[in-house]
């Protein structure tokens, strides 16, 4: 079965170093020997590692205090990569592509997924970063002290601060390219749109975490949470986080799908949602104290 293979697709795809348009649909592997260059092994190390230590943190704590929301926060993020990316990759197949271009292209690694348009390293991007973001605002007690929203937007924060540096190596080091005939790949800051730095840097961790915490964490910390309905909180937190995404970002949905969109007028909407976050965050996170892990449940 051959891939979908768009005319933007097989030109960033050149620019790559030339992938395939008749992968296996399922999954394919590489040696990292064979990859483009040495970086693209270490991203996947770093990445893929972070998540298995994610993973190892969230089981630590299940264990030691009965609670599964940290659990339940490494696999929110999975399923809300799996809503989210087909329809990035393939937007005329979704029926989008009279709204949304051809955005990017992932370079191959070594683990490829749905046609090696889908590395296994985003998806442990898409745990890792949120996971520690997460993992930070809640232990020095925003969200105990602040609420829900102001502590969602202090991951969203966070997350864009870790997320920023990624996002720019990235392109430089042919991880992904950007397609540069897309209209919501403009204005850009450097080799990063700002669609990216705010919609996915910022907006999206913040839907997630405040989805965490109003479905999961805190009915949990209640002990209000039984196991029968905890998978499907997990899988309602990763799916309405993609579909709350463009509710949050319509201002900027609409300026980018109009006709001769107003460039200096994008960029200042941006600054300012990157203002207004980091107003609200910076004196939240200044005021946070480490706080000990969740209590062990009491004995009956």
């Amino acid at each position: 079965m051959s891939a979908p293979c768009s005319a933007a697709f097989r030109s960033l795809a050149e620019k790559l170093g030339g992938i395939s348009c008749d992968p296996d649909p399922a999954a394919s592997l590489r040696s990292p020997a064979d990859l483009v260059n040495w970086t693209l092994p270490v991203i996947e190390i770093l990445m893929i590692g972070g998540a298995v230590l994610a993973l190892a943190h969230a089981l630590r704590i299940r264990r030691s205090t009965g609670n599964p929301a940290y659990l339940a926060l490494w696999f929110a993020p999975i399923v809300y990569a799996l809503v989210i990316e087909p329809p990035l990759y393939f937007p005329e197949q979704f029926g989008i592509d009279d709204r949304i271009d051809l955005i990017f292209v992932h370079n191959v690694f070594t683990v490829q997924f749905m046609f090696d348009r889908l590395p296994l390293y985003i998806l442990a991007v898409y745990v890792a970063v949120p996971y520690l973001a997460c993992a930070l605002v809640d232990r020095i007690g925003v969200f105990d002290r602040r609420g829900r929203l102001v502590g969602s937007i202090c991951v969203g924060f966070v997350h864009q601060c870790f997320y920023e540096i990624f996002d720019h190596i990235g392109p430089q080091l042919r991880w992904w390219a950007w397609n540069p005939d897309a209209a919501t790949n403009e204005p850009a800051l450097g080799s990063v749109p700002l669609s990216s730095t705010v919609i996915f840097g910022l907006v999206g961790p913040a839907i997630l975490a405040f989805c965490w915490r109003a479905l999961i964490a805190e009915p949990a910390g209640r002990r209000t949470l039984g196991s029968t309905g905890l998978v499907g909180r997990v899988v309602a937190a990763g799916v309405l986080t993609p579909v709350l995404l463009p509710v949050a970002g319509a201002p900027l949905g609409y300026l980018t799908t109009v006709r001769n969109p107003n460039h200096a007028l994008m960029a200042a909407v941006f600054g300012v949602m990157l203002a207004a976050a980091a107003a609200v965050a910076l004196p939240a996170l200044a005021q946070g104290r480490l706080r000990p892990p969740p209590a062990p449940p009491a004995p009956p």
